[in-house]
């Protein structure tokens, strides 16, 4: 804001602010043109928890503008995606899941499924959504938030390594860094495994305070301990000896 000061107890737009504190102060303030591209920032912040679940249910169509939160919507945010976001979104689904070769979305009455064309022994095969793995759709919900078309600068996942394999966790974690010179890009994780596909400069570790969380780069003497290939991040998790900044040093014992 080039060092400018708000004056949020002066008029402007010819009017003077009254906020309720039963309301949110930022849709108000957001009124004034220094605060708006902050709030249209804060606003496009998408995050996602996909739900397998409400991936093979048949879907309500919509505008398929942006991606919702559980994937719920999924038919619809394909539909609306350019031919090559679709195709990306196959062939990178297609490194998992070798033998799909195309995705479809088909009306069933009122609704919208997902069908997945597979090459089999004995040709190709159609397969609605509800006959496909968690892993398989979970996949598909996260490539979605990744090619929607929605317009966001942060997108959040949460725990994409549930119910995939761990070839197929690595294969995302490129395709997060690959995509992050478009979209900064959050994934929170338990794994263990999933750590070990990461920059060790690009960790954050969180920790449960008493009503709050902390959130910490990695330690300066952990992060040398892992570019010195003593220890990977993973191993440190697993022993429970991965330390965040202003934490002791404390390494595993080796066995």
């Amino acid at each position: 804001m080039d060092d400018q000061v708000v004056d949020f107890t002066s008029t402007w737009i010819g009017t003077r602010p009254t906020l309720d504190d039963q309301l949110l102060a930022l849709p108000v303030l957001a009124a004034h043109p220094m605060l708006a591209p902050v709030f249209e920032a804060l606003r496009s912040i998408r995050s996602y928890a996909i739900d397998p679940a409400k991936i093979r249910e048949p879907q309500d169509p919509d505008e398929g503008r942006f991606l919702f939160t559980d994937g719920s919507n999924s038919t619809s945010v394909f539909r609306k995606l350019s031919p090559s976001a679709r195709e990306s979104v196959i062939e990178l689904l297609a490194h998992a899941v070798p033998s799909i070769i195309d995705i479809k979305i088909v009306s069933r009455g009122p609704k919208l499924t997902t069908q997945f064309v597979q090459r089999t022994q004995s040709g190709r095969m159609t397969f609605d959504a509800h006959q496909m793995s968690d892993g398989t759709l979970r996949l598909v919900g996260i490539l979605l938030a990744l090619y929607q078309k929605a317009d966001t600068a942060f997108v959040a996942i949460e725990e994409p390594e549930a119910s995939v394999h761990v070839a197929a966790a690595e294969a995302l974690v490129e395709l997060f860094v690959t995509q992050s010179d478009d979209v900064q890009i959050l994934m929170t994780t338990h794994s263990a495994d999933v750590l070990d596909f990461v920059d060790v400069s690009s960790l954050r570790l969180v920790r449960a305070g008493l009503g709050y969380s902390e959130l910490a780069p990695i330690a300066d003497h952990t992060r040398e301990v892992v570019k010195s290939e003593l220890f990977r991040p993973g191993e440190l998790l697993r022993a429970n000896a991965l330390r965040g900044e202003g934490e002791t040093d404390v390494l595993p014992q080796e066995q």
